[in-house]
């Protein structure tokens, strides 16, 4: 469909990929529809890094010049600049137009990660002796889930660790109990 080119760390030429390949995967990915001549969207570099600082690994940014790829943004109903949008497995889970604070991005990321990624960083957790992973659960749990599917993982948490990781789990739910 549409072609970008992007630079992977073991390739040095640029390679083409396209749009829907990008979008297609489980990662939120957040493309900013800007313009060079657009003024409020110089605004969105310095936003967009604290975005990726904050979320790591667990978030895709790119950044898509409407100029360049009109038929892109035509198809995706992109009326003002900068247009900001999450993808999850090829489809949009949230946009809004306009420059957004880098809180508000974050938030709209996290909401978008799932449950599921809580429910891996268990299991990790519950394999390793390393207790570095329960600082992914810790982040992980910071995420909006619901309450019952955090107190269901909870009390899976604890009965499987039988007291071998008792003081993280104790630790990383207790501000879900309050």
């Amino acid at each position: 469909m549409f072609g970008f080119s992007k630079k992977t760390e073991t390739e040095e030429a640029p390679q083409k990929v396209s749009f829907s390949d990008l979008i297609k995967g489980p990662k939120p990915v957040l493309v900013d529809f800007y313009a060079d001549w657009c003024g409020t969207c110089r605004m969105m570099p310095p936003i967009l890094k604290e975005v990726k600082k904050a979320l790591g690994e667990d978030v895709e940014i790119i950044k898509i010049d409407v100029d360049r790829n009109g038929q892109l943004a035509g198809s995706l109903k992109v009326q003002s600049i900068p247009t900001l949008m999450i993808f999850r497995n090829g489809k949009a889970v949230w946009r809004q137009s306009g420059v957004a604070p880098a809180p508000t991005l974050i938030a709209a990321v996290r909401e978008h990660l799932g449950g599921l990624e809580v429910l891996e960083w268990a299991f990790c957790l519950f394999c390793s002796n390393d207790a570095r992973i329960s600082y992914r659960i810790a982040f992980a749990t910071s995420c909006p889930v619901s309450p019952t599917f955090a107190a269901w993982l909870a009390s899976i948490c604890i009965s499987l660790f039988a007291g071998r990781h008792a003081t993280i789990v104790t630790f990383i739910f207790q501000p879900l109990f309050g």
